[in-house]
């Protein structure tokens, strides 16, 4: 076709690929690198097709690039959650181990416990069907009767006595063991009474015997003693209440005598009848004693009344009292007429 010479027609431009698509396909063919190429690939894959169209070229390479990119993208993308699933599983199966693992120590811990609690051998397996003989029971019988004589000595002396603490404390120091958990004695009299009775039965191979107190309670039964046994075991608890509650009565009881009465927490005093040294004076007397003394001396005032209206004083002193120390004081009033009664108005400890 010919052509004028101002006429101009713009050259083609060949693609450096040939074919569109040919780049795009070469970067999906290198998705199983990784998800980067893949990415490209499709994505230039999408573009390579539009081009072709533009061209009326072929789409075959552009398609080929977006299904490979693809494929690798979604191989990529299975495989890293198939990862993850896995590495849950595996974690998953290493908690449950170990927890099956703590579970199992614990309970190996908790049966080695048990053992060591048990801490030896049945008495079943150390002296088989033979729980008792005469001896035994003998001996048994001699125990009760032996607590049973405590028992009946005992309580009808401890009766009342926690009423007073002066009483309880005095009866506490002349009796050492109302102080002594008769309790404890019973049940440690029976623990040894079932070992030796065991050692008996066994000619003394019975070692760490586990359930000493169920043979116990087999072999009173045994002797026919169980129902002897518990209701003294109960006897003697309630004995050794009332020891505890003459005890705490006791340790109630003031410093000062049972006769006085409390000025102070250091000072205590009683009115006496004790003479005037004063003919021709009204007199009181009184006597005070100091817990922890009055080392730099005691002075006393009392308030004289007629009925109930003070109509005087008087007053007494002493030099010192030591610890626990009785003084004696005398208050004399000279007066015309007789009063009627006179009050302790106040103490001083020096």
């Amino acid at each position: 076709m010919s052509q004028g010479p101002n006429s101009y027609q713009s050259p083609k431009v060949a693609s450096a690929s040939g074919t569109p698509g040919t780049g795009a396909l070469w970067l999906s063919i290198f998705g199983f690198i990784g998800g980067i190429p893949a990415i490209f690939g499709v994505l230039g894959g999408f573009k390579a097709r539009a081009s072709a169209k533009r061209q009326g070229k072929s789409q075959s390479k552009a398609n080929w690039a977006v299904g490979l990119g693809a494929f690798w993208l979604v191989s990529l993308l299975v495989g890293v959650t198939l990862a993850n699933v896995g590495q849950e599983s595996s974690v998953t199966s290493s908690i449950a181990e170990s927890a099956s693992e703590v579970g199992t120590d614990s309970e190996e811990s908790k049966a080695q416990d048990q053992a060591t609690e048990s801490g030896g051998v049945a008495y079943q397996d150390v002296i088989g069907d033979a729980l008792t003989n005469d001896e035994i029971c003998a001996s048994y019988a001699t125990s009760l009767e032996e607590f049973q004589g405590i028992i009946d000595r005992r309580a009808p002396r401890l009766q009342g006595r926690d009423e007073d603490a002066f009483k309880a404390d005095a009866f506490v120091k002349k009796n050492a063991w109302v102080r002594r958990d008769l309790a404890d004695r019973y049940d440690f009299v029976w623990n040894e009474q079932a070992q030796a009775s065991l050692d008996s039965l066994s000619d003394g191979n019975t070692g760490d015997v586990s359930n000493l107190d169920e043979y116990l309670t087999a072999s009173l039964s045994a002797c026919e003693f169980y129902d002897k046994y518990l209701e003294q075991r109960a006897d003697v608890r309630n004995l050794n209440r009332e020891q505890q509650a003459v005890v705490a009565a006791a340790e109630r009881k003031p410093w000062y005598p049972k006769s006085y009465r409390a000025y102070s927490p250091n000072v205590a005093y009683k009115f006496t009848d004790g003479s005037c040294s004063i003919s021709s004076a009204y007199c009181w007397t009184m006597r005070v004693i100091s817990n922890t003394g009055c080392p730099n001396g005691l002075y006393a005032e009392l308030n004289v009344k007629n009925g109930d209206t003070v109509v005087g004083f008087t007053n007494d002193l002493l030099a010192s009292l030591a610890p626990n120390q009785k003084g004696e004081l005398e208050f004399t009033y000279f007066s015309n007429s007789r009063p009627t009664a006179a009050s302790l108005s106040e103490i001083n400890c020096y």
